[in-house]
């Protein structure tokens, strides 16, 4: 049950659509601080995606020369790491922690 509503009486698109996911290895894509924050949500606005950063505590995005608008050096679905942005691997669980809170805002 949740709410008093029989948890089979939900559909999957519905349960998929409210439930974000921040696994323990954190994978970010090649793009921007920004487009990752904003992955889920392409039409997140700049404040969106900044307001996102802020429930996420990433306030070290802020200290980066570029902010948002820093961009991975790695392949697809790799982990931004030292030799990239020079974000830790909880600062990209901070970034993946924003991703979700940009799509709850929607």
């Amino acid at each position: 049950m949740l709410a008093f509503v029989d948890i089979r009486d939900f559909k999957p698109a519905s349960w998929r659509a409210n439930i974000g996911l921040v696994p323990q290895d954190p994978v970010l894509f090649t793009g921007t601080i920004a487009e990752n924050i904003s992955y889920d949500r392409p039409d997140a606005s700049q404040a969106e995606i900044e307001e996102a950063a802020r429930i996420a505590n990433c306030e070290f995005i802020w200290d980066m020369p570029l902010k948002f608008e820093t961009k991975s050096e790695c392949g697809s679905g790799m982990t931004y790491g030292e030799s990239s942005n020079g974000c830790s691997f909880n600062s990209n669980q901070s970034i993946e922690t924003a991703s979700v809170e940009a799509k709850d805002n929607a």
